[in-house]
This record gives structure tokens, sequence and C-alpha cells, in this order.
């Protein structure tokens, strides 16, 4: 299973927004820095518990990003 492009877009892209390394970043998905590494740079099949555990990170991320400019739930 791959990331789709959508996905590993916004994967960068956070990662270039936070400004942290390959390292960084996978202890925060939690996953390995190898596996980490192989999604960033190749796009490389993944289990479909990695692919679950990005997905849930990714939406974690914007979604707090986007309730902290909404200004909380309602």
């Amino acid at each position: 299973m791959k990331l789709t492009e959508k996905q590993l877009h916004l994967l960068r892209r956070r990662k270039g927004e936070l400004n942290i390394s390959i390292n960084t970043l996978a202890g925060l998905v939690g996953i390995s820095r190898w596996t980490m590494a192989k999604i960033i740079n190749f796009n490389a099949n993944v289990r479909p518990t990695t692919a679950s555990k990005v997905n849930e990170w990714l939406l974690d991320q914007y979604s707090a990003e986007y309730l902290k400019e909404e200004g909380g739930w309602y």
C-alpha cells in the first residue's frame, strides 16, 4: 500500500513547517525512522497499520490547526 500523493505532500509540508528531522517526525507519528525515510524519499509501500498511523497524525495536525484558527469547538 502506498500513500496518496496528497498524503505525501501534506506529510512533507508539515515536516517543513515544523522544521524537524525525519527522526523527529518518525517519533511523532509513531513509526521507525527507516520507514519514514522510505516514505518521504521514495513513497515506498507501507503496511496498512503504518498508513493508518500517518493518516491519524496528519488528521490530528491539521484539525488542531483548523480549530486554533476557528477559535475552538462550537
